[in-house]
């Protein structure tokens, strides 16, 4: 389904939705299907990259921190369902962590499914980054 909301609309433009005719919501939809997909495809390419960084210092972890915080910023302003993705602002929270709050919630992550291994699988990348062992 598509959500026709944009949370950086405001209460005039809110308004104008009432009376929007089957082609301004048509478009709107549009609009939506191609956010959606940019979305996924921005954030896929910054995951990879991310994960092909090669040494993470503690200002590099501030650093990352701040830029995925202004890209979850960005993709809320967007207000487009589904984005920014939970993995986004789940990376920028792993890279304020210190290093022993990294490897306890490293060790404390349930592995008896393919989900919780693969996001245990990227914590433990982010923390290779950061020389924690």
């Amino acid at each position: 389904d598509l959500v026709l909301n944009n949370s950086a609309l405001s209460e005039e433009d809110a308004e104008l939705e009432e009376g929007t005719s089957d082609a301004e919501r048509a478009s709107a939809a549009f609009c939506n299907v191609w956010l959606d997909a940019i979305g996924l495809a921005v954030t896929g390419r910054l995951l990879e990259r991310i994960m092909r960084i090669q040494q993470l210092s503690p200002k590099g972890c501030e650093h990352l921190n701040a830029d995925l915080n202004y890209y979850i910023n960005v993709f809320s302003a967007l207000g487009v369902a589904g984005h920014p993705h939970p993995l986004v602002s789940h990376l920028a929270t792993l890279a304020t962590l210190s290093d022993d709050e990294l490897k306890d919630h490293i060790m404390a992550r349930d592995r008896s499914n393919v989900a919780a291994s693969a996001l245990r699988s990227m914590e433990a990348r982010l923390a290779l980054l950061r020389g924690v062992s």
